[in-house]
């Protein structure tokens, strides 16, 4: 559902953004168990949310 926006920010209610669906595919796939497709997503979501100067959203995406 969310693989075709992986360069979308994540909205939890009007203007609260929660973040890159990079960042949520990548835990997605790390529950998976597919490593490469986390990092993957993980660099995707990072370069992402420094473009978005989001200091929280990369402190989280970095911690996994």
């Amino acid at each position: 559902m969310l693989g075709p926006y992986p360069e979308q920010i994540a909205v939890w209610a009007v203007g609260l953004g929660v973040g890159s669906v990079a960042s949520r595919l990548g835990r997605l796939a790390a529950l998976r168990g597919d490593a490469e497709g986390a990092r993957r997503h993980r660099a995707q979501a990072l370069e992402i949310e420094e473009r978005a100067q989001a200091p929280t959203w990369l402190a989280r995406t970095r911690a996994g």
